[in-house]
């Protein structure tokens, strides 16, 4: 089945919600955007923006406005009116208050102040998300300090929050990260390497302290796809490294190969390579 048959009111496969198919599903298949790029942006997993996309439940007013600025158009345009309806009804997500400490266990490093200044100014993890390039699991467990960030997360929520890294994370936590990057470069690379070898923007990212998960969601991109070109298997489009140029800030040589770069204006070579 065709895109423009199924614009044209066959569906694709798959179960469909109460709500209907939703419009926004459409846009992203007309941009070539895949509902993992909505995962940071709105602070919620793959499977919660899939199930919203489907009409399977309403989501709440922040959601419907994260989309609406992500993508530059009105909600109504891209959400049904029924769906509007109940989502207006659950209207802001609800705040527990100050005192009441949730049921997640502080890590070794202890609840970090950040998690407090953020529940004061009522920002949510989804803004976290969209600064630092992170999933909101991530965030959180760094927030509740069970996990150490690089150095390069905390200056960015510090940046974000108008606030210096020692005011919104403890002593301890800032130490282990400046460990982590200094005194201890981390195991090597565990992956195997395709016959187009490892490229240099995989090291870039974990100088940074990013996922592929996140430079996936940037490009719209699936993470599978994204790990199998940083790992050499297969030979990205043109439109796809310019994209992660623009991304990392950094020329083309200084994060793929000649051959790489030669290859991604062939789009037949984007197959996979038969190992020998």
């Amino acid at each position: 089945m065709s895109f423009e048959e199924a614009r044209a009111g066959r569906k694709p496969g798959g179960q469909v919600g109460p709500f209907g198919r939703q419009p926004v599903y459409w846009v992203l298949r007309e941009r070539g955007v895949t509902q993992v790029s909505l995962g940071p942006v709105v602070g919620r997993s793959t499977s919660y923006v899939n199930g919203v996309l489907t009409g399977f439940w309403a989501p709440d007013t922040t959601f419907v406005s994260a989309v609406s600025d992500f993508l530059e158009l009105p909600t109504e345009a891209l959400f049904t009116a029924e769906l509007l309806e109940a989502s207006a009804l659950q209207g802001e997500p609800r705040l527990a208050p100050l005192g009441q400490v949730r049921r997640a266990r502080p890590g070794r490093f202890g609840r970090q102040p950040a998690y407090w200044i953020l529940r004061e100014r009522r920002v949510r993890h989804a803004e976290i998300c969209r600064v630092t390039g992170q999933g909101s699991g991530y965030v959180s467990q760094v927030l509740n300090g069970s996990r150490v960030p690089p150095p390069s997360f905390l200056d960015a929520v510090g940046e974000f929050l108008g606030l210096a890294p020692a005011e919104l994370f403890t002593d301890e936590l800032l130490e282990g990260s400046r460990t982590r990057i200094a005194g201890r470069p981390g195991p090597p690379p565990s992956r195997r390497v395709g016959p187009y070898g490892r490229q240099p923007a995989y090291s870039l990212l974990r100088e940074r302290g990013l996922r592929q998960h996140a430079l996936a969601g940037v490009l719209g991109r699936t993470s599978g796809h994204v790990s199998q070109v940083l790992n050499g298997f297969i030979l990205p489009d043109r439109r796809f490294v310019e994209a992660v140029s623009d991304a990392l800030e950094r020329s083309l040589c200084e994060l793929f190969t000649d051959e790489v770069l030669k290859g991604s204006s062939d789009p037949p070579h984007r197959r996979r390579v038969r190992r020998s």
